[in-house]
């Protein structure tokens, strides 16, 4: 009865340790479809002229959305597949190392993973064509191809301030629990909410934050820099939003390991 004890709270640690890192997996995949949207609207801000030129010889603008989402699924395939790889080869590489560890293969895990970011890779790519396209052939084929800029979204600020209350709220909540498992359970849907909450309130943040970082700097790096980075606010956002999110991810992930350090050294004494 006693092992089977031990054995029930190991099963349920690793059950638990499983719920981490799929959290940890879900704010990844959210940083890296800022990192690819950022990406697929440079590469099409690069091709406006061609797209422009395919529209002036008759493409319809349905064709192009194809092409680019054709594009984006291609890409997503080759390096997801190149990833999942990646990852088998150092799970190997470990079980070399350390006889101790024991790796199991499974052909749905590499189909599964290489599916699911195949499909944020698409995803991501979306908003960037539709803002592709949005241009005319004839003010594309002019000599300034800069976008119109919308002005950041009041309900999506509001939204995004509601969000990082509620994160504090919860914030609050898991350090006055006693209960370690539903402490760290409570603080991962903090952490989401953060997550959420920095994706909504960069536009409003960042931007003036530049002006004011650009008028303390008034050397000339300085005002390159400030320009550069005014001149495509929609690109500024995009990967200001990507550095803050993997900041947090990279915060979660060190406070993460701490908690089950300590924990695991608790129980280990006890």
């Amino acid at each position: 009865e006693y092992l089977k004890k031990i054995q029930d709270q190991i099963s349920a640690g690793f059950a638990f340790i499983g719920t981490i890192l799929g959290a940890f997996a879900a704010l990844a995949l959210l940083v890296s479809s800022f990192v690819i949207s950022n990406t697929f609207a440079v590469l099409i801000g690069q091709r406006v002229r061609e797209l422009a030129l395919l529209r002036t010889l008759g493409a319809r603008g349905s064709s192009l959305v194809l092409m680019l989402i054709i594009e984006a699924l291609v890409v997503g395939i080759v390096f997801s597949a190149i990833g999942a790889l990646a990852v088998y080869a150092v799970a190997g590489l470990l079980s070399l190392l350390f006889n101790n560890i024991l790796i199991t293969y499974d052909p749905m895990a590499f189909v599964a993973g290489v599916a699911l970011c195949t499909i944020v890779t698409v995803l991501a790519s979306l908003a960037p064509a539709r803002t592709a396209l949005r241009i005319s052939p004839i003010s594309a084929m002019s000599a300034n191809t800069e976008q119109a800029v919308k002005k950041p979204s009041i309900i999506g600020g509001i939204i995004g301030v509601v969000l990082a209350i509620a994160g504090g709220i919860l914030t609050t909540a898991a350090l006055k629990d006693n209960n370690g498992g539903t402490a760290i359970t409570t603080i991962m849907w903090a952490c989401l909410l953060y997550a959420l909450a920095v994706f909504l309130l960069t536009p409003w943040i960042l931007l003036p934050l530049v002006r004011i970082i650009g008028s303390v700097l008034r050397g000339q790096t300085g005002k390159l820099a400030l320009a550069n980075s005014l001149r495509s606010p929609k690109r500024t956002v995009s990967t200001g939003r990507a550095v803050l999110v993997g900041t947090l991810v990279i915060g979660i992930v060190l406070t993460g390991h701490s908690v089950l350090s300590t924990s695991i050294a608790k129980e280990l004494d006890r």
